[in-house]
């Protein structure tokens, strides 16, 4: 077992096998704090048949729809109160920051409400009502791991009320996005730019950069 192997299974399974000091001890322990009547019920659920039309211009006349497809991690589901929480995991932190969806950056977490608003997820009952959708962060640190319930203001009450004043302006900034990028994409428009909020550039992740066009930009 190599290095990066063998640190990531102490995390899992517990530090010098004391299970106390794992990613699961300390995951079980989060659920027990969870309220009794929402409980987890939707894993890895695939969604799709979600359409949004797109746009036109002035080269690009015929209607079309944009088709989006994908698979939520998790959405915890209370009968009692009919209403549902959609959670994303994420191996690093929970940071999802309000600006960076009304610019257009984060899309991954408005797309996922926006398929159960449209009720393009399987098994989740359609008389239900959303709750803030929250990041569960598996980082490994004191203060990231764990649950956080998203842009949920008015003094951190989680309720559909507080969750819909923000989050369907949210939804519909962010379709609006998605059909301007799609109709930038038909046009072959790719423009380089930087993510204002971080200043680190979008392509950080990316193993192609040798054969992109964003180093000789850069250089």
């Amino acid at each position: 077992m190599d290095t990066e192997s063998f640190l990531a299974a102490e995390k899992i399974l517990g530090i010098a096998g004391n299970n106390v000091f794992s990613i699961l001890y300390k995951y079980l322990d989060e659920a027990r704090r969870e309220p009794a009547n929402l409980l987890p019920s939707l894993f890895e659920n695939k969604f799709s048949g979600l359409k949004i039309k797109g746009l036109n211009s002035e080269t690009r006349k015929i209607p079309y729809e944009i088709k989006i497809r994908g698979i939520i991690d998790r959405i915890d589901i209370s009968e009692e109160d009919e209403c549902y929480k959609v959670i994303d995991y994420k191996s690093g932190g929970s940071d999802y920051p309000e600006p960076e969806i009304l610019n257009g950056h984060k899309l991954q977490i408005p797309i996922y409400l926006m398929a159960t608003v449209k009720n393009k997820v399987t098994d989740l009952p359609k008389h239900h009502l959303y709750l803030h959708p929250a990041i569960f962060s598996l980082k490994y640190q004191e203060d990231k791991f764990g649950k956080k319930n998203l842009i949920c203001t008015r003094g951190g009450v989680d309720n559909h009320g507080t969750a819909k004043s923000t989050w369907d302006d949210l939804l519909t900034v962010s379709e609006e996005f998605i059909q301007q990028y799609v109709l930038s994409m038909l046009h072959g428009e790719f423009p380089l730019s930087k993510d204002i909020s971080t200043t680190k550039s979008p392509c950080t992740w990316c193993n192609l950069d040798a054969l992109c066009r964003v180093k000789d930009y850069n250089g």
